[in-house]
């Protein structure tokens, strides 16, 4: 059996794209392979020889369907939604484009810094999807509007990344911390014009405070240069007892949120 050719997207250029938007969601199609049935003349290709005991004469059984584990799947598995996005291209072209360019096998990461755009886009995915017998599940979005019209069992998650930063701020922003409490940690920089996933990273380099002793100015050392930013509008990344210089500032790259995420895993409970 070959393999086939590769004819989906690389996952980086996936995961690149969908950095990108205002408004994201993900989605999951249900049991993908299960639903897709293969050409008569290759189910002999597929059997399964079972018997319940050694006296019991042996029975064939051919699998009609797509199977997890032969070598050919993820190519006629992608290849079907592929041809399913061709053929819808005309009556809905969001949909299609996403289907086509934003699946990594049955996985889906789609988004548009409209929202409209995007609701129309998740819109026509399903409608795509089940023109074929596909329903997708495990939605996630990182805004509400998103997610209405799907049944609750059909969401995983929400990916409110405002909410996370915003708790993030109210938890320290009133504690009264010294200077050297704050210098040497890692920050997020809140951006206005800018969505919550592209908000810049920083390291505090030295704090301003006010009459009342309080730290109200402080100087973050970006990729960009030395910035001068209210405390109000950054969001710690790692605890204080935590924030040892571990990330050169001026290497703030695309891996540092990876670098980030394994210091919380190694942070003592």
């Amino acid at each position: 059996m070959h393999n086939g050719p590769v004819v989906q997207n690389e996952l980086s250029s996936i995961l690149l794209r969908f950095r990108k938007p205002r408004f994201v969601f993900t989605t999951d199609i249900e049991k993908m392979y299960r639903q897709i049935l293969i050409n008569p003349r290759d189910e002999h290709l597929q059997i399964i020889i079972w018997r319940e005991s050694p006296e019991e004469n042996l029975c064939y059984y051919k699998l009609k369907t797509v199977t997890y584990g032969t070598r050919a799947a993820p190519y006629l598995a992608t290849k079907c939604l592929h041809t399913l996005a061709r053929e819808h291209t005309i009556k809905f072209p969001l949909g299609s484009a996403t289907l086509s360019k934003h699946f990594y096998g049955n996985d889906g990461l789609s988004g548009s810094d409209s929202l409209m755009e995007a609701i129309a886009t998740k819109d026509q995915l399903i409608k795509i999807l089940a023109t074929a017998g596909f329903k997708p599940r495990k939605w996630c979005a990182n805004n509400a509007q998103l997610l209405q019209g799907l049944a609750p069992e059909d969401q995983e998650v929400d990916l409110d990344v405002s909410k996370y930063l915003n708790e993030l701020q109210c938890r320290t922003k009133c504690k009264n911390q010294s200077p050297d409490d704050k210098e040497g940690m890692l920050v997020i920089i809140q951006e206005d014009d800018a969505p919550p996933l592209q908000w810049p990273l920083g390291r505090i380099i030295k704090c301003y405070s006010g009459n009342d002793g309080r730290i109200r100015v402080v100087d973050i050392k970006t990729k960009n240069g030395i910035w001068k930013r209210p405390i109000h509008r950054l969001a710690p990344l790692l605890s204080e007892e935590w924030s040892t210089p571990m990330i050169q500032p001026d290497r703030c790259d695309e891996e540092t949120p990876k670098k980030i995420a394994k210091l919380n895993m190694q942070q003592p409970k």
